[in-house]
């Protein structure tokens, strides 16, 4: 890159006094290497506000989220504890028939999917 578009693109001058009594002077310096020459006091308090706002929309659903993995956690216990409950006790093939002939399942069909 050349000096002189280096000089005032990538390259600026900085005034250490300024810097220390303005707190929106490397704003100002950023926005002008982009050769932005809007209010600049304006502009950095649009972005500010926008900074702002993004920084709330971030809080806000980073909570959402965290009530979501517990209801979650909260649904995943409710499933395991219901299927302790439901579960059949079968200690073997004769046991298995049995049940499901008290029930009045056809033993043949059972487990084909009709």
């Amino acid at each position: 890159v050349a000096d002189s578009i280096a000089l005032e693109k990538y390259l600026v001058k900085v005034n250490p006094v300024e810097a220390m009594l303005d707190e929106n002077y490397f704003w100002r310096k950023l926005l002008a290497t982009q050769g932005d020459q809007v209010d600049v006091g304006a502009s950095l308090f649009s972005v500010q506000k926008q900074l702002a706002d993004a920084e709330e929309e971030k809080g806000a659903l980073m909570k959402q989220n965290n009530r979501y993995c517990q209801q979650l956690k909260t649904l995943m216990e409710e499933n395991r504890r219901m299927k302790q409950q439901r579960r059949i006790h079968v200690r073997d093939e004769n046991d298995l028939h049995s049940i499901l002939q008290k029930d009045g399942i056809d033993v043949k069909q059972f487990g084909t999917g009709r």
